[in-house]
């Protein structure tokens, strides 16, 4: 059996560690990149709390993305907004 070389100490663990979480974190960031396509934008909503558990927890059990639920949710409320009130007609940009 061979021993265990400990010469590099707690500073070498550390250094390895903290690359290890850069490498993670740039390729996280990649991924994200490539999950948003030019059909998407990032946006910030405050939702009730209550709504958000419960698509959290249909987006678990149905094994897909929060924001592919909420695109679902998103897609069927502007067919029956449509179905009720005709198409939809974009709104003008706002003034600076």
């Amino acid at each position: 059996m061979a021993k265990k070389n400990f010469s590099g100490g707690l500073g070498s663990l550390l250094q390895k560690t903290t690359e290890k979480a850069e490498q993670e974190k740039e390729q996280n960031s990649n991924q994200a990149e490539e999950a948003t396509n030019s059909t998407e934008r990032r946006t910030t909503l405050i939702i009730r709390e209550d709504y958000l558990d419960k698509i959290n927890a249909i987006a678990y059990w149905d094994r897909t993305l929060i924001k592919d639920q909420v695109n679902a949710a998103f897609a069927a409320y502007i067919k029956q907004y449509e179905m009720e009130n005709g198409e939809i007609k974009v709104a003008p940009p706002k003034k600076k």
